[in-house]
């Protein structure tokens, strides 16, 4: 759940110790105790840093409990879970270093762990940077001058943090410190980095920037459907999830696992105050109508099967999954791709009414024929006749850019 660390506190009692830190300029250190009170303590380092959090302790561990079948071997750490376990001291204790030297080393050993933790070895060149730059945001640190500036604002870190933790790799108590840090930084096999209001235009709404996990360890779905489960925790927070999908339609197997999610394609949040990078597929899930319960099936992959109109999905890709997934290097379905990527650059990535108005229908057509021959190459498969017939883009007679895909977006469910 979402929580502020100076909601420990009455406002009163935050207001007259700030008011108190501020004229006398006391500093605080777990090291050298140089401190009125415990409680002046945390409310020093509060003060700098306000924490929000999504991924509550209390909810992380429900969920757990709940997905446990594939958590055999990991666990799931939230931010807080993960520095004390890491650093061997909580985030607290952190803020309140006043003297220079711990607080440079703290610093340190923080970076070469952004630096050298990276999950996402599937394809470095496109998230290698970008994660990192997500997780130095969400272990966001107090600067030099924070601790120099009496009239200082309070510094707000919207973003929140989850790790998945592989068990199998023992940390030993007699263990060097060096070794005991490279056991610890190898042991994090997936990550995921969220924002609440990256999306300007809907601030209380939480964002996925990273997720990404190490081949051949935890799914990446449990990750994602924790984040979802603890925005369904707490309902005084926008009852959605946003992203932007890298890579749009070529990011074949994220767009599989998002949309199998609850996350639609949403053409209404590609706007300057939302999202407006090029090659992503801005998505959205709406948990209005969901239990946790469902998000845990999804999860677990036992959610019920379900088609998506053109409207949803104009690639038509998400109702040949099964057999897209097995044929992964078919040239049909590279050109089905290469299609649907074409006509989302047309709709979003470089809008223009003269040039789209004409293309996108010549584009649909393509579409539509390189669907109808995937749909001849898996003959076999249980997407045939009737029911694939009407799940492949959208009809010849209807052109893309005029009608835009909003939040109400839904598919049809349907059971074997």
């Amino acid at each position: 759940m979402m929580q502020f660390i100076i909601l420990k506190y009455s406002v009163q009692f935050f207001t007259d110790y700030v008011t108190k830190m501020l004229q006398t300029r006391i500093k605080c250190s777990v090291f050298q105790m140089s401190i009125v009170s415990p409680d002046f303590a945390i409310i020093f380092s509060s003060y700098y840093i306000i924490r929000m959090s999504l991924f509550g302790e209390t909810e992380i561990d429900k969920y757990s409990k709940r997905v446990s079948g594939l958590l055999s071997n990991y666990k799931l750490y939230n931010r807080e879970t993960f520095h004390n376990w890491f650093f061997g001291f909580t985030e607290d204790d952190a803020d309140n270093i006043i003297d220079e030297q711990q607080y440079d080393d703290y610093k340190t050993v923080m970076a070469t762990l952004i630096k050298n933790v990276n999950p996402c070895t599937t394809d470095s060149s496109v998230y290698g940077g970008y994660t990192k730059r997500a997780m130095r945001s969400a272990l966001s640190m107090r600067t030099k001058d924070d601790d120099e500036k009496e009239d200082a604002s309070p510094k707000k870190n919207n973003y929140d943090i989850l790790f998945a933790i592989d068990t199998k790799i023992k940390i030993h108590s007699d263990d060097h410190t060096h070794a005991k840090l490279e056991k610890k930084s190898n042991a994090i096999v997936g990550v995921i980095v969220v924002e609440r209001g990256e999306c300007i235009e809907s601030p209380k709404s939480w964002c996925v920037k990273v997720i990404c996990v190490k081949p051949n360890s935890v799914k990446g779905s449990l990750l994602m459907g924790a984040c979802l489960y603890c925005i369904k925790a707490n309902p005084s927070i926008n009852q959605e999830c946003l992203l932007e999908l890298v890579g749009g339609y070529k990011n074949l197997s994220a767009f599989y696992s998002y949309t199998g999610l609850g996350f639609l394609r949403d053409d209404s949040l590609w706007n300057e105050l939302c999202f407006d990078t090029k090659q992503c597929i801005p998505m959205r899930a709406d948990l209005s109508e969901t239990s946790q319960g469902d998000i845990i099936n999804k999860a677990l992959g036992r959610g019920p099967k379900f088609i998506l109109d053109s409207d949803a999905d104009p690639s038509g890709l998400w109702n040949r999954k099964n057999h897209a997934l097995h044929n992964k290097n078919d040239e049909v379905l590279k050109e089905i791709q290469k299609i649907s990527n074409k006509m989302l650059e047309l709709t979003l990535w470089k809008k223009d009414e003269d040039t789209s108005s004409a293309q996108i229908p010549i584009l649909q057509d393509k579409l539509n024929t390189k669907l109808e021959e995937f749909d001849r190459l898996t003959v076999h498969s249980e997407c045939r006749g009737l029911k694939c017939s009407i799940l492949g883009g959208r009809s010849r007679k209807k052109s893309r850019g005029k009608k835009s895909r909003g939040k109400k977006s839904r598919g049809k469910k349907y059971y074997d």
